[in-house]
């Protein structure tokens, strides 16, 4: 049988020889009607990163090119093609109706049928934009995550685009590796059905060069502070307590005898040099190679100079201190505090509270309460 499209009429005479030598025919005449099939139910992922298609192909089966479609949302075909756009279309169940076949009568000699494609749409991920980042050797460990363009989703690989394509983790450990650029690749594809999605990630490794930094020598009575500290070659500084400490010491803290200091060069963009030490050193109270910036005398006469005991920046350096002055008998006349006003000339202590103090050469200890520090000594001359 030849293949019949829609239906094809077949003609056959049929002719022989009578007993008496005469030609007997008759003509055999029939119609062959095709029967419309639809094919076999199909189920399809498409990712909304595919190409517009259509859905007649994806039918399994041998179908007819007969029928029409229709879908969700209103979808409907005047013929069997059925573009399908992953971008604006929708997912689900889409029917491929094949008619009757009848005569030009109407009889119906084959029947109809219907296939559907059920279609699961999946949204593609993306991988962002290409981005550039520069980071510090210093930096030790970065996560390549956090360099991702906002944009991008979670759950794709990295791939070292310098080292022959090699995947890696997300984690690079940037103290291994000298200062350049490197380049990864982040790749991510979310569905089987959905395109690969890729962006690039550009790491720029810059390395700071280590500071000099001499041993430094201080005095006490100075209450001097990392503030002081000095360093060469570096943009900026930073200093540390210890050589693995990632905080640095904030400027104001009081410097130790004895201690080992650490620092680092900052550049312009706060990457870090490697750590070097240096110690300091700090000169007791009345060192002789240190000056004392406490006056040896005040005057409390009314014109507003040098009428207090000026106590420096001490009280900055060593907010717990505790200041007790003497009078030659060694009666406490005063006991001061950062919150207690200026000794200037009366007493503040019960007994003698208020009372206008005579001129003479007084004694006072000065305790910085700060743990560390020794208290100091000495005495003035109080005029009026």
């Amino acid at each position: 049988m030849p293949e019949v499209k829609g239906s094809q009429l077949f003609d056959f005479t049929y002719s022989t020889l009578t007993d008496k030598g005469c030609v007997d025919s008759a003509n055999l005449s029939f119609t062959v009607y095709e029967e419309y099939t639809a094919g076999v139910d199909t189920l399809l992922d498409v990712c909304d990163n595919n190409g517009v298609f259509d859905l007649f192909d994806e039918l399994e089966g041998n179908p007819s090119g007969t029928g029409t479609w229709t879908g969700p949302n209103g979808f409907v075909t005047t013929d069997y093609k059925a573009e399908f756009d992953p971008t604006t279309a929708d997912g689900g169940v889409y029917t491929y109706t094949v008619p009757d076949n009848v005569t030009p009568a109407g009889t119906t000699m084959c029947s109809g049928s219907e296939a559907t494609i059920t279609v699961t749409l999946y949204k593609s991920p993306s991988a962002g934009e290409d981005v550039a980042y520069d980071v510090c050797r210093s930096d030790l460990e970065i996560d390549l995550i956090d360099y991702l363009d906002d944009t991008a989703n979670s759950g794709g690989v990295f791939i070292d685009v310098n080292n022959g394509d090699l995947p890696i983790g997300n984690l690079l450990d940037v103290s291994q590796l000298v200062a350049g650029v490197y380049n990864f690749r982040y790749e991510i594809q979310g569905h089987a059905s959905c395109l690969l999605d890729t962006a690039l990630i550009e790491i720029t490794i810059s390395e700071v060069e280590v500071p000099t930094a001499s041993n430094q020598t201080f005095c006490a009575v100075d209450g001097e502070t990392v503030n002081s500290l000095v360093a060469n070659n570096g943009y900026d500084f930073n200093w540390y307590d210890t050589a693995i400490d990632t905080t640095p010491l904030p400027l104001g803290t009081v410097l130790i005898n004895g201690e080992d200091y650490f620092v680092t060069a900052v550049d312009e963009n706060g990457c870090e040099s490697p750590k070097i030490a240096m110690t300091v050193t700090i000169l007791p109270f009345g060192d002789d190679n240190c000056e004392s910036c406490i006056k040896d005398g005040i005057s409390v006469n009314g014109d507003n100079v040098n009428d207090v005991f000026d106590l420096c920046n001490l009280p900055e350096t060593y907010p717990n201190f505790e200041l007790n002055i003497h009078n030659r008998y060694g009666v406490t006349i005063y006991k001061g505090t950062k919150s207690t006003p200026l000794f200037s000339g009366k007493s503040n202590v019960s007994g003698t509270l208020g009372k206008q103090l005579s001129s003479g050469v007084y004694f006072y200890v000065f305790d910085p309460k700060d743990g560390m520090t020794k208290p100091f000594q000495g005495n003035f001359y109080l005029s009026k």
